[in-house]
């Protein structure tokens, strides 16, 4: 899914997180739709500065020959001009190859290799040149590289887009590969002042960066990011679902997964109830993750191997591996083929209260299974 333009906030209540549950809380939206609407504005005109005559003469018969000898290797037809070339003229020489962006592109790399600096205006440029283009991979790659090489490079993006791109896929990869390179800062300030012109970044990206903030931050994400017309899917709820889990939180975690289908309308799927179980088998809770694990049933969710690993090992570690395996049993009867960390996870447990004929059966059994999907 792509980042859109947002062009009327969503009139629907929005959940606030306490310590143990959540709750429905009425929200204002007549304040920020005020807000948007007198505040929204146009992206900036792109205004490059004016070259002189000479530099003017320069660029076109530099350009001229960059599309006339198209078929030769770019050192040649460049070759008279490397000495003259300087960073603003790669930038000048750019309008003129606009309607001709792998031209354009194969300039730039070529000024990158024989330069040492080159400006993030054109660095942004370049990559917008490459994404309307149908190049993702070198627009990504070339976002990295500003993102990594530029102090402002987020200004120059969005100072060029208005121009040079106007797909706001554009700032869905930007906002990506910020969170890639650990500059989650930069994402969430992007983030905001794209709000400012009506874009929103898509759900799938601002999902890779709920899963990268730690637990007090992803549940002010979680709660921010809906009042500016993001909207939450599965994935997002099971992502914080995960980072709750993962700090000890499964009580908070549970009540996320109550709260999906009533608030959201998005009932919890199999990774939803697995997380949970999983966090209060680490916990040590059989009969809550029990209870959930029943749950899933009555609902119509078949459990996955990661689910009754998890059941199963909590077992084994209470030196209860004969009901692990009964749980082993019922789970090749409802058609789910145990890998090997399910075998291990036994053999572990029966190992664990000196059952050694029963290991060596596991060993058999696991390597039957095995031979079976080789055929």
């Amino acid at each position: 899914m792509l980042s859109v333009a947002l062009k009327k906030p969503s009139l629907t209540s929005y959940l606030r997180y306490g310590d143990l549950h959540w709750e429905r809380k009425p929200f204002c939206s007549s304040v920020l739709i005020d807000t948007l609407n007198t505040t929204l504005r146009p992206f900036p005109e792109y205004c490059p500065k004016k070259p002189s005559n000479h530099d003017a003469e320069l660029v076109c018969t530099l350009t001229n020959a960059i599309k006339q000898r198209r078929s030769h290797l770019f050192h040649h037809a460049l070759a008279p001009f490397a000495h003259r070339l300087r960073a603003d003229h790669l930038i000048w020489s750019f309008p003129h190859l606009r309607c001709h962006p792998a031209l354009a592109l194969s300039f730039f790399r070529w000024f990158c290799r024989h330069n040492r600096f080159v400006p993030a205006e054109a660095q942004a440029i370049a990559a917008h040149l490459a994404l309307s283009s149908g190049r993702v991979g070198a627009a990504r790659q070339l976002l990295r590289q500003g993102l990594v090489s530029h102090r402002h490079f987020i200004e120059q993006v969005i100072y060029t887009y208005r121009y040079w791109s106007s797909d706001p896929s554009t700032f869905d990869l930007l906002f990506s590969v910020a969170v890639e390179l650990g500059k989650l800062d930069d994402a969430r300030s992007l983030f905001k002042r794209l709000t400012a012109f009506g874009v929103v970044i898509s759900v799938d990206a601002c999902n890779a960066f709920l899963s990268y903030l730690p637990v007090d931050e992803a549940l002010n994400v979680f709660v921010e990011f809906p009042l500016c017309g993001v909207r939450w899917n599965v994935t997002s709820y099971n992502i914080v679902i995960r980072v709750l889990c993962g700090v000890g939180k499964v009580g908070m975690a549970r009540d996320f997964l109550r709260n999906m289908d009533s608030v959201d309308g998005f009932p919890p799927d199999v990774i939803s109830y697995s997380t949970v179980i999983d966090g209060y088998c680490q916990a040590g809770e059989l009969q809550k993750a029990y209870e959930l694990f029943e749950e899933m049933g009555k609902k119509g969710l078949k459990p996955n191997k990661f689910t009754v690993n998890s059941i199963m090992g909590l077992l084994c570690r209470n030196g209860l591996a004969v009901e692990a395996e009964r749980l082993l049993v019922q789970m090749v009867n409802q058609g789910i083929v145990p890998d090997s960390s399910v075998y291990t996870t036994l053999m572990n447990g029966f190992s664990k209260i000196g059952d050694l004929s029963a290991v060596y059966r596991m060993v058999n059994e696991m390597k039957d299974r095995v031979s079976l999907l080789m055929l």
